[in-house]
């Protein structure tokens, strides 16, 4: 095995117990939001406008993390991401959208609230090892997104705008960008595995309990 390759599995290993960390810290979030507001029907969000900023997250979430608002001030996102790709084709990190930075360095982001007549969801993006590289989509920064309303039919559900491709009737909480992919050449995997497209590479590590299996294009990210 090459030194590059020592260094890039190391470094797999490390992001890995990161986004579990993260996808933890979150879900604990919702949960003591849930506690105190109700379920996601219950949480002031009807009759608003498609933002570009994740308010519901920072409305809801924020209040239950460990987070320095004012740690995006001290950043200097054009230097750190000047080369970013993200599993989101518009986003961009930058001061503007930072929401904030956990206790173990994470960086969240903003992406936007949307509210459809059958659907409602708040995404945002995180950069899980912080200014750290390779900052990078599907390598270190990954796209989420809390569903508090999916009632959509089949093919709706199935066409969801935006980054998320794809949700089932129903399901609501924390998602990852790419969980329902559409299927190529037989199945979910191959938009991420064979054609290195990080916003479809959600379904992968959901599947390998967020961990990057061997086959996962990493080079190619």
């Amino acid at each position: 095995m090459t030194m590059p390759s020592v260094i890039a599995d190391y470094q797999k290993k490390v992001i890995s117990a990161q986004l579990k960390k993260f996808v933890s810290t979150i879900n604990q979030a919702i949960d003591l939001a849930k506690a105190e507001n109700g379920d996601y029907e219950y949480w002031n969000v009807a009759q608003k406008s498609n933002t570009k900023n994740s308010q519901i997250f920072r409305d809801y979430l924020v209040p239950k993390l460990k987070i320095n608002l004012s740690a995006c001030e001290n950043i200097d996102f054009d230097s750190h991401y000047a080369n970013t790709r993200t599993t989101s084709f518009y986003f961009k990190a930058k001061k503007e959208n930072c929401i904030g930075v956990l206790n173990d360095s994470a960086i969240i982001f903003d992406i936007a609230d949307i509210y459809e007549e059958n659907f409602i969801y708040t995404a945002f993006m995180v950069d899980v090892n912080g200014i750290k590289p390779p900052n990078r989509g599907a390598k270190d920064m990954f796209a989420f997104a809390v569903w508090l309303k999916a009632d959509c039919d089949d093919r709706s559900c199935d066409m969801v705008v935006g980054q998320y491709h794809g949700i089932t009737k129903g399901e609501t909480g924390l998602i990852i960008s790419g969980k329902y992919p559409p299927i190529m050449n037989g199945t979910r995997y191959n938009h991420c595995l064979k054609a290195a497209l990080p916003s479809y590479c959600g379904i992968v590590l959901l599947d390998n309990n967020w961990e990057f299996p061997k086959n996962y294009p990493w080079n190619k990210l």
